[in-house]
């Protein structure tokens, strides 16, 4: 929305989504505001993905750059295999602070994950018992494959 840029095809939009987030509704804010945070938590997942794809990749060039010289030859030179293999840890490295940070900070989440959450009371939201697997066996009566042919001799 905002992101777009300025542009006449755009601009109705930035100018509302704008509106919404200063003068608008609260309701209007919030939906806004939980669209905005989507975008970058998908965007962020990408991210995470191309950082886990190029540290594989950059790490097998490092690893053994004769056998996968297909790979190094991607990166140019060995110094640039080592840039990218070592900006890419440093992502990680802040993927992990940063985590670890917000999970602190809400002590609620960090309860939630080492105890599985709160129980569940209401047996409406509990999950449906499984059925069993065999309820009862029951005999089948036999039936004849193959029908008996009468022959005369």
């Amino acid at each position: 929305m905002i992101d777009q840029g300025f542009s006449k095809d755009n601009a109705g939009s930035v100018n509302a989504s704008f509106g919404a987030l200063i003068g608008g509704r609260a309701d209007e804010r919030q939906a806004l505001i939980r669209t905005q945070a989507l975008a970058r938590t998908g965007a962020a997942m990408i991210a995470a993905a191309v950082i886990g794809v190029l540290i594989v990749i950059s790490g097998l060039a490092l690893w053994k750059p004769v056998q996968f010289s297909e790979l190094a030859n991607l990166f140019g030179s060995f110094q640039n295999i080592r840039l990218v293999h070592f900006l890419c840890m440093t992502a990680i490295v802040a993927f992990i602070v940063v985590h670890v940070t917000l999970a602190l900070l809400v002590p609620q989440s960090l309860l939630a994950m080492l105890t599985g959450g709160p129980a569940i009371d209401n047996a409406r939201d509990a999950a449906p018992s499984a059925a069993p697997i065999i309820a009862e066996i029951k005999t089948i009566p036999e039936v004849k494959t193959v029908p008996e042919i009468e022959t005369s001799h």
